[in-house]
């Protein structure tokens, strides 16, 4: 035990533990512990554009901890994403962007910055963060996005040239984010941790709905982000998908996926047969988790449903039209189809095309890569 108050505080103020405000735990006192856990170094990780785009910039935590073992990682991101990285054993303190979190951070210092967010926002943050090294997008003097080190710059770089982004690269985002740190890649997947309260839901759910355990549960995410309507299917096509598995395979049950505007689809969908479940989460991204995490494999566009369902351990099967089927990597086994149309991908909005990518697609092909997957999941 250090005598010195001084010394005694300076030490425990690194401590992973210490807040300055209340004892770590009822009645226990800095000066009383020989077991501080020190840090060594600390970390702020940055990442609130896009649900999907945070699971997958998660995948640098685990790179991170292996690199830097007595580590505390914060990581800054929206209020819409907590549900999705709370518990997360590579986080150690999950904040929210707000005017109070962004004056806090003005104040604070960090040995390593990571921002993954290509908006002039965040970057401006970045900017002016106190941190012996960065890494990422930060914002230069003319307003324009840039980077702070000469490893960022491939991933820079696939935002500004369509031809590396689209016909180029072969590389995952997973990878590229990684690497763009100094890191190896060893292909460590991004995660959601399953809670009490995800099980809880599960039980529930199972009840209420009359879904059997023993059957191959295939989850089917019928939505996306209204910022790129085409990376859905449309509703006969999934119409088509559905009658053809409840068809080919009796022992199988779709749980249909999706948010409060899948609504309408999912509706109409679980009228086809009493073996498709309708689980739209008009809740929070707790049922949504929970919803997915009760699947045995899960069929998507690329979304944060898809994310979800690679995040969560599944196997996926996944259909690629304006955007980058190369920069999604299925951790946990499926198969990825991509749109037979030359101008895919495009990363546009909106499509003048009189053929649209979303109505090429081998919709037989699908059905046989997620039955596929019975026999393995189910022997």
């Amino acid at each position: 035990m250090i005598e010195n108050l001084n010394e005694t505080t300076e030490l425990y103020q690194r401590c992973i533990k210490f807040n300055g405000y209340k004892p770590c735990s009822p009645y226990k006192v800095c000066e009383d512990c020989n077991t501080p856990q020190l840090i060594e170094k600390r970390i702020l990780v940055i990442s609130l554009l896009g649900l999907g785009a945070v699971l997958m910039a998660s995948s640098v935590l685990q790179p991170l901890k292996r690199e830097f073992k007595n580590s505390k990682i914060t990581f800054l991101t929206s209020k819409a994403a907590g549900p999705i990285l709370e518990n997360n054993q590579y986080i150690d303190e999950l904040i929210f962007w707000n005017p109070e979190t962004v004056l806090i951070l003005s104040q604070l210092k960090f040995d390593i910055v990571v921002n993954l967010d290509r908006t002039r926002h965040v970057s401006a943050l970045a900017n002016i963060i106190n941190a012996d090294k960065k890494y990422g997008f930060g914002l230069d003097s003319y307003g324009n996005i840039n980077y702070f080190n000469e490893e960022f710059e491939y991933l820079y770089k696939l935002g500004i040239d369509d031809k590396l982004r689209f016909k180029t690269n072969t590389k995952s985002m997973a990878q590229i984010m990684v690497e763009s740190l100094g890191l190896a890649y060893q292909n460590e997947p991004y995660t959601i941790t399953v809670t009490n309260k995800h099980e809880n839901i599960k039980e529930s759910t199972f009840k209420e709905k009359g879904i059997r355990e023993d059957a191959y549960l295939i989850g089917i995410n019928t939505g996306c982000s209204d910022l790129m309507p085409l990376r859905k299917l449309p509703r006969d096509a999934n119409e088509k998908i559905i009658k053809s598995l409840l068809e080919k395979e009796k022992d199988c049950q779709v749980l249909l996926l999706g948010g409060k505007e899948e609504e309408e689809i999912n509706q109409y969908l679980s009228s086809i047969d009493k073996n498709v479940i309708n689980l739209t989460n008009t809740k929070d991204l707790s049922y949504g988790i929970a919803y997915t995490s009760m699947c045995d494999i899960v069929f998507s566009g690329c979304s944060l449903g898809l994310h979800m369902g690679i995040a969560l351990g599944k196997p996926c099967v996944a259909w690629f039209g304006p955007s980058c089927e190369q920069e999604v990597q299925l951790f946990f086994g499926g198969k990825k189809f991509k749109a037979d149309v030359e101008c895919a991908p495009c990363w546009q909005k909106t499509c003048n095309q009189k053929v649209l990518c979303n109505t090429r697609v081998h919709l037989d092909e699908i059905v046989e890569e997620l039955l596929l997957y019975k026999e393995k999941i189910h022997k």
